[in-house]
């Protein structure tokens, strides 16, 4: 079961690794390659027209606090039971989504073209180490 414990957190942390890269990879094409520009122009338009976008990237980072302060309440409950790695993670989560809430606070399309595609990016990565925090929390016991 350690193993099985192991290799999953390998393979979302690699997961969690790609979707920040395909972040950068995003930002650095829609700055420097001209098709990509006008398709994530084009996508911006489009995600304006359809949907209420600055109000849910709001609510997606209230969400993403909340369930940070959930994980971060389980983490001080479970305190005697969980590891250094567990605390870890936990810093981790807290950068990501402090990471994410202020991106999604501060920035907008106008200062940055690619901050639609960034977003959702970024808003992954959190949530993918919130779970990670959270099923570290709720299953890893004292491993040191």
């Amino acid at each position: 079961m350690k193993v099985f414990r192991k290799v999953m957190y390998i393979a979302i942390t690699i997961l969690e690794v790609l979707v920040l890269a395909g972040a950068y990879a995003v930002n650095y094409f829609a700055n420097k390659k001209m098709g990509m520009a006008r398709y994530v122009i084009y996508k911006n338009q489009q995600w304006e027209g359809r949907y209420p976008v600055n109000t849910l990237t709001n609510i997606l980072a209230a969400v993403l606090i909340a369930m940070a302060a959930v994980v971060i309440l389980l983490l001080v409950i479970r305190r005697k039971r969980v590891g250094r790695m567990v605390y870890c993670m936990s810093g981790v989560m807290v950068l990501l989504t402090g990471w994410y809430t202020y991106f999604a606070l501060t920035g907008s399309k106008d200062l940055l073209r690619a901050y639609y595609f960034l977003s959702v990016l970024f808003a992954s990565a959190a949530f993918i180490q919130i779970c990670k925090t959270l099923a570290g929390v709720l299953v890893c016991k004292n491993e040191e």
